[in-house]
């Protein structure tokens, strides 16, 4: 009985409309997604690109050959690599030949550490690489920290040999990577490492709820532990996908009697064989439901093969062959428990929520190994797509390839070619990488700036903002003519430097601002931004500037916060809780500012950095920037439109980097944006059970703006309709009649540019209560009624 209830868990999700991803298209056999060029049947597909611009596999065409004969008709014996006593080792699966050169994959496996997983995968890769697998046994108790000691001894002994090493970590094993990649890279030992692979990578681990249903498993009765990797199958893989659906080799098994067609459904009785039972199925209604099942399921598969081909023609297995297939997973269902025992599943569950929220808080800045990250879109288990995001926004270099439709455990899966994977992905081709310099990027042309405002031109719509700029001797002017140029009375470049406060989580600040200095003065501001908006964790380092110089001008300094974070690690508009136009197309797929449809590091925007800040203004750019930072952006209600700069040693970094470098400090006063929505406490978001736990974890794994500074995620409420924009560029400071290494000339320059923006943001909020369209629905159908060629008039100054 305990086989009928196993195989009614598998087939019933079927009958009632299939698992997740169940009604994909199968594909036609192992390993069948992109072929090496130099193997026979390639199969012809048109490449795409991933978010990382690696090229990404492609599905085979609808129309597909016939198949050739399968190479796995079973599922491997889980049992035979299951370590059975002594301390974490590892070993090949299949010795290397004497004198081998070959590289070795060194491959860290998930959490039931036996390396069956990888197991369909070793024929394919044993003519290129020698596979060395890592080892755990049930009962071992290492934790999870010291894992990373036995992975060491083992790179050095293969360094020691000459060989070249990828090291591959798949879930749990990720982090294991991870961790030894880190402390390799601090300890100046990270060239053993040729190349990084993590495939679903558990460091999103401790946001999730695994990490606490610890105790609930120790909990659980030996049978309920004993039925729980059936119960929980279709979050590790579909079904569907772990079988091949190709009819087996010359001479294989012959159909049984009683097998019936796709469309007529399998008897039940071969379910009954094929589980070797001697009773009949127990009640006619659970028969039915096979029948039923078991008929779904063919019909995919001979969907699979196009509208004319049923299972068992032109090469595709009789339907019976097909089932048994299926049935044949439930062993290595039940050899999981041995492999994992109850005990031993609590402890490594918690042991990985503790590596990952440990290697989540570390420093990945200097790390240098060239890094592929694989990540499974159809994984239930984990997020393993967002955890590849905040990986490749914080290791330089690193590539994300996406395996659409798999699950957690794609090498299992029968369209899953590792060999493949690293072959497309360059492993072991790629240079060690470098920081991008984001300081001396290419701009947009006049071509893209155009196309920037035409993109924000709904949000202008929406806002209909008003700018008000400052005289030298206090009067506030219409429009930006009061705003200094880059370039002195006679013609000489000159830094400027526009300093802000931020709002609605520092989204509306940088477009609107950025756009009316370019369309209005011509003057292109540079904002300085949280790394998190460009995938990586810093800009390059700048050789204008020696070390000591840098002193002064650490990362102290503010950002640019961002209110979301695209597919692939952008800030995008369309995160706001506001109506947006529809993204299409290109715009849709870049992400960026402007809407989504715009690179923000191509238009201008660097990682922020004491060192990027010094680099700009050395080279006499407009450069923008907020020091309140992420506390600022995501502050509550009770804190609107007020200031959290940085108060104590290290306050006035900014204003010393604009002395030395004779910079002229413009205060950019904005108020309207914070008004939309009403944003939960920071500080009483983390103190909340659970859920500041998985924020924390979120914010220790991306990286800071300056330290110790948490980027929490805001969680909004009460959503407002957009109130107008209001901005008011404050009286300007010079900066070269200051002695940057006068501390109190620098902190009264800096207290005296915070007054003057705290007296204009005070100024924004008084006037608008006069301002006759403030009101959205006055607003909007006067400007709409001139077809918007009209903006609704303002206050009077």
């Amino acid at each position: 009985m305990r086989s009928v209830a196993l195989c009614v868990c598998i087939l019933l999700p079927l009958a009632q409309g299939g698992f997740r991803g169940a009604g994909a298209r199968p594909r036609a056999g192992p390993r069948a997604v992109v072929r090496l060029s130099t193997l026979e049947h390639a199969a012809p597909a048109a490449p795409a690109v991933d978010g990382a611009g690696a090229t990404a596999a492609a599905d085979l065409p609808r129309a597909t050959p016939a198949p050739r004969a399968s190479a796995r008709a079973s599922m491997p014996d889980m049992g035979t690599f299951v370590l059975r006593a002594g301390p974490p080792s590892f070993f090949w699966p299949t010795p290397p030949a004497a004198g081998s050169t070959k590289p070795v994959l060194v491959y860290l496996p998930g959490i039931e550490m036996t390396g069956y997983t990888i197991s369909t995968q070793l024929e394919r890769l044993a003519p290129h690489y020698d596979v060395r697998i890592f080892r755990v046994s049930p009962e071992d108790r290492t934790p999870g920290a010291k894992l990373h000691h036995y992975v060491d001894i083992e790179l050095q002994a293969l360094a020691e040999q000459g060989r070249t090493v990828v090291l591959m970590g798949e879930s749990f094993g990720g982090v294991i990577a991870l961790d030894v990649l880190l402390r390799m890279t601090r300890a100046g030992t990270a060239g053993r490492i040729g190349h990084l692979v993590l495939m679903n990578p558990a460091t999103c681990m401790p946001a999730t709820p695994w990490p606490s249903l610890a105790p609930w498993v120790e909990s659980l009765s030996p049978q309920a532990f004993a039925a729980m990797p059936v119960a929980i199958s279709p979050l590790l893989s579909n079904p569907l996908r772990l079988i091949d659906f190709r009819a087996p080799p010359a001479g294989g098994a012959a159909p049984r009697d009683g097998a019936q067609s796709a469309r007529g459904g399998v008897s039940a009785a071969v379910l009954e064989a094929a589980l070797n039972l001697t009773d009949p199925l127990p009640f006619p209604e659970l028969t039915r439901a096979v029948e039923a099942a078991t008929g779904r399921l063919l019909a995919m598969a001979g969907r699979a093969a196009g509208p004319q081909v049923e299972p068992g023609a032109d090469g595709w297995a009789e339907p019976d062959i097909v089932l048994e297939r299926l049935v044949g997973l439930l062993p290595t269902l039940t050899q999981l428990p041995v492999a994992l025992p109850q005990a031993t599943l609590a402890f490594r569950l918690r042991e990985l929520d503790a590596l990952a929220r440990d290697v989540n808080a570390r420093d990945w800045s200097s790390a240098r190994t060239p890094t592929l990250v694989i990540a499974s879109s159809g994984d239930l288990l984990i997020p393993s797509a967002a955890a590849a995001r905040q990986i490749q926004a914080r290791l330089i270099g690193t590539r994300v390839r996406t395996l659409d439709g798999a699950g957690h455990a794609p090498l299992l899966e029968t369209n899953v070619d590792l060999l493949d994977i690293f072959a497309t992905a360059l492993v072991l081709e790629q240079p060690t990488p470098a920081p991008r310099d984001f300081v001396r990027a290419p701009l947009a042309d006049a071509a893209e700036q155009r196309a920037a405002s035409e993109t924000l031109r709904p949000l202008r719509r929406l806002t209909s903002p008003r700018f008000f700029s400052t005289t030298p001797s206090g009067v506030r002017v219409p429009g930006l003519s009061a705003v200094p140029d880059v370039a002195d009375a006679q013609g000489r470049a000159r830094p400027v430097l526009f300093v802000g406060n931020h709002q609605l989580v520092g989204v509306l600040d940088i477009p609107l601002v950025v756009e009316e200095l370019l369309t209005r003065r011509g003057i292109f501001a540079r904002a300085l931004a949280h790394p998190l908006a460009f995938g990586t964790p810093t800009g390059a380092p700048g050789d204008e500037m020696s070390e000591q110089q840098l002193a002064a001008a650490n990362s102290r300094l503010g950002e640019s916060a961002l209110a979301g974070v695209d597919a692939r690690g952008r800030a995008s508009l369309s995160k706001l809780p506001m109506p947006m136009p529809p993204q299409r197309g290109e715009a849709a797929a870049r992400g960026g500012m402007f809407g989504g449809a715009i690179d923000i590091s191509h238009f201008g925007a660097v990682p922020v950095s004491g060192r990027n800040l010094f680099r700009l203004l050395q080279r006499n750019e407009a450069v923008l920037l907020y020091p309140g930072g992420v506390r600022e952006a995501f502050k509550p209600r009770e804190g609107l439109y007020q200031l959290s700069w940085p108060e104590g040693e290290g306050e006035a970094d900014f204003m010393r980097l604009a002395a030395k470098t004779n910079a002229i400090v413009v205060p950019v006063a904005a108020v309207g944006a914070d008004d939309v929505v009403h944003l939960a406490n920071a500080d009483e978001l983390l103190a909340l059970p659970w859920v500041g736990d998985s924020l924390r974890a979120f914010a220790n794994s991306v990286p800071q703006g300056r330290p110790g500074e948490l980027f929490v995620p805001p969680i909004t409420f009460q959503p407002l309709p957009l109130p107008r924009a209001y901005f008011c560029f404050g009286r300007p400071l010079d900066a070269s009649k200051i002695d940057a290494k006068d501390v109190a000339a620098t902190s009264g320059a800096y207290a005296a540019v915070k007054r003057e923006l705290e007296l204009n943001l005070r100024w924004l909020l008084e006037r608008r209560d006069s301002d006759p369209y403030r009101g959205f629905a006055k607003r909007i159908a006067y400007e709409a009624a001139s077809n918007w060629e009209r903006q609704a008039p303002t206050f009077r100054i």
